[in-house]
C-alpha cells in the first residue's frame, strides 16, 4: 500500500528542500533561491508541495495571468527518492481540479523535449502536443509546449 500524499500550501521552511529537489532534477536549468521565493510570495502564482511520511516529496507552482483563462504549470519536480510513488499523478490531478475551481479553460506547460518521463505522465493525464519552442532550454534543447482544455 502507497503512504498518503498530502498536498498543501508552500512555507518559508519548505524553501531549502524544494531548492535540493530543483536541483536534482534540473541541474544547471534549475530556478535559484531568489525565484522560489519570489514565486512563494507572488499573488500571480499558487505554490504548493507534496508531503509523503512528513517529507517533501515534490512541489509545484502554478502561475496565472490577470484576465486570462490559461493556467500555466511553472514548475512540478518530484524527489528523486519519492519518483514512482504517484506524487507527479496527484499534484496534476491537484492541478486538474484547481483548474476546475478556478474555471481556467486551459492548463499550459512547457516540457523539455527530451524528458520522456515527464511527457508520459502529462499524456496520461490527457495533455496534448500543441507546439515547439526551438532552443527554449538552450542551444538545441527544444521544449514541447503541451495543454489540457478544462472541461467546466
Amino acid at each position: 500500500m502507497k503512504p498518503a500524499i498530502l498536498i498543501r500550501s508552500v512555507t518559508a521552511n519548505d524553501l531549502r528542500t524544494i531548492f535540493e529537489i530543483e536541483n536534482q532534477s534540473f541541474g544547471n536549468e534549475a530556478f535559484n533561491k531568489r525565484q522560489f521565493k519570489y514565486l512563494a510570495k507572488s499573488p500571480t502564482s499558487h505554490f504548493v508541495v507534496a508531503e509523503i511520511e512528513n517529507q517533501i516529496g515534490g512541489y509545484l507552482i502554478l502561475t496565472t495571468r490577470r484576465n486570462s483563462k490559461l493556467l500555466r504549470i511553472y514548475s512540478l519536480a518530484t524527489n528523486p527518492n519519492f519518483r514512482g510513488m504517484g506524487i507527479g499523478e496527484k499534484l496534476m490531478n491537484y492541478t486538474k481540479d484547481f483548474a476546475a475551481k478556478q474555471l481556467f479553460d486551459t492548463i499550459s506547460l512547457e516540457v523539455k523535449e527530451s524528458n520522456s518521463a515527464a511527457i508520459t505522465l502529462y499524456q496520461k493525464m490527457g495533455f496534448v502536443s500543441t507546439g515547439k519552442k526551438m532552443d527554449y532550454y538552450g542551444q538545441g534543447q527544444h521544449a514541447l509546449v503541451m495543454q489540457l482544455a478544462c472541461k467546466v
